[in-house]
């Protein structure tokens, strides 16, 4: 009997996006499926749903159960109770014939790993905007490149990256490839490698979706968790093509497919711990308690909307976006570094700010760049320095600039506590200025997994508590 497009009994909140016209559903070829391979997408950067067009296809030449991302897992295929299942073309082998595959997405940092990373070049066949920004970054810190970080392959970065290649003496083409890349991560803390600590968040979230589908299934169909491969184990094992899904980058965070097969037994006895933040004591804590704290935080001046909305509630987006804008101002004030890592996300420092020792050199490129990025004075040129603290000055900003004009004419070495509050402050500007920057200010402080949704502007109850929580916990 054929299976029908439906989704098996489990509590995940599984969405389902059956691919019916792809030949594995319109043509089932009947098999027993007790075991479980996990893949990864090697799309980084991509949701789950955007794999649903090509695989829903009579032409499609591949097929999955099941995909997922840090906010959802989508059913593509069919299963059915005691591994009652159909053959999936997920692992170019015999493994087809007797594992359920889950796709895991993969965080846009990963487009830096060796085995994703496309060559980028100027009208280029395969643009991506990360990348590019990173290359733009790292030949910026090497005094290569003194454009803007907007990860568009233009003429000053093709120009960048041929004096770069000279330099380091290799071919001079102007192309990113792999010999260009591995040049530019041979410095400790490039801009270049994969950005383990950015993509963390992803990650978290994704790997825990993964942990708690694979125990699902695991009950459902009577799959054993010591036996759950990734496709790398299937190609040595000899029942799947030459891939190195998942373990090109599941190390990087410390996972191995043995701590993934002992996570989802954790989870099937209960003692699994998320990654995905602290999500047990944040989701424990009291809703009431959690808003009181947040006001008495100084980052809403009243609580009782939020203790008044319930389930059934329309959260206002115009509240919620309020409380990013504050609780952004909030973490930035509280530390330089929150504001650092928002300047990075949204290209609006100069690199190196991380070094925590700075140069009036680096102040002077600072409040240039920065006023020059986002228009803050009237002349359409670079300004000067001088013009840059008056511009900052204006937008409030600052408001004791007797200090900053001084060093501006001695250039000496500025007082670090004075840069790294400047850092706060400017940071604190940006979050009152637009709710978007205060999501990059604010998502390391609460270990936030989901940074596109809240820049959506559209948001659901259950996601607003979490935030609240989130945000209690971390002040």
């Amino acid at each position: 009997m054929a299976l029908s497009a439906t989704v098996f009994p489990n509590s995940l909140g599984i969405r389902p996006m059956f691919t019916t016209k792809n030949p594995t559903f319109t043509k089932q070829i009947a098999r027993t499926k007790k075991k479980l391979m996990i893949h990864s997408t090697a799309t980084p950067g991509a949701p789950a749903e955007n794999f649903f067009s090509g695989w829903d296809s009579p032409n499609a030449g591949a097929s999955v159960e099941f995909v997922l991302d840090d906010k959802k897992i989508l059913q593509f295929m069919p299963i059915g109770k005691n591994g009652n299942c159909i053959k999936t073309w997920h692992c170019g082998g015999s493994g087809n014939n007797s594992y359920i595959a889950t796709e895991v997405c993969e965080p846009i940092e990963a487009q830096l790993i060796p085995v994703n990373f496309k060559a980028q070049q100027r009208n280029g066949k395969y643009p991506r905007t990360y990348t590019t920004k990173r290359i733009q970054m790292e030949l910026k810190y090497r005094g290569f490149y003194s454009g803007d970080i907007d990860g568009s392959f233009g003429p000053g970065t093709e120009a960048a990256v041929k004096a770069f290649q000279k330099s380091v003496g290799i071919s001079v083409d102007g192309i990113v490839g792999n010999g260009t890349l591995t040049k530019l991560k041979n410095r400790k803390g490039s801009y270049c490698e994969y950005d383990v600590a950015g993509a963390t968040p992803f990650f978290n979230s994704a790997y825990d979706n993964a942990v708690a589908l694979f125990a699902e299934l695991c009950r459902y169909v009577g799959a054993s968790p010591s036996e759950i491969i990734c496709h790398q184990d299937g190609y040595q094992m000899g029942i799947a093509s030459n891939h190195s899904d998942v373990l090109h980058y599941f190390p990087l965070h410390g996972k191995s497919m043995q701590d993934f097969r002992n996570d989802v037994t954790a989870k099937l006895n209960g003692s699994y711990r998320p990654l995905s933040g602290s999500t047990v004591t944040v989701l424990d804590q009291d809703f009431d308690d959690a808003c009181q704290k947040v006001a008495d935080a100084g980052i809403v001046s009243s609580p009782d909307y939020w203790k008044s909305i319930d389930e059934n509630a329309t959260v206002r987006n115009d509240y919620v976006m309020a409380l990013l804008r504050q609780s952004g101002s909030y973490f930035c004030k509280k530390s330089f570094k929150n504001a650092l890592t928002m300047f990075k996300s949204n290209g609006l420092s100069t690199v190196g700010l991380e070094d925590g020792s700075y140069s009036f050199a680096d102040v002077e490129d600072f409040v240039i760049y920065f006023v020059k990025k986002l228009s803050l004075c009237s002349s359409t040129s670079t300004p000067s320095y001088k013009d840059a603290i008056d511009a900052f000055v204006t937008n409030g900003i600052i408001n004791s600039p007797d200090y900053w004009r001084k060093i501006g004419e001695t250039k000496e070495m500025p007082n670090q506590s004075f840069v790294q509050a400047l850092f706060r402050q400017t940071g604190d500007f940006m979050c009152r200025r637009g709710y978007v920057y205060a999501v990059d200010a604010i998502r390391k402080p609460i270990g936030m997994n989901s940074v596109d949704y809240w820049k959506g502007g559209n948001y659901g109850y259950s996601n607003c508590v979490f935030l609240m929580k989130a945000i209690a916990k971390a002040v």
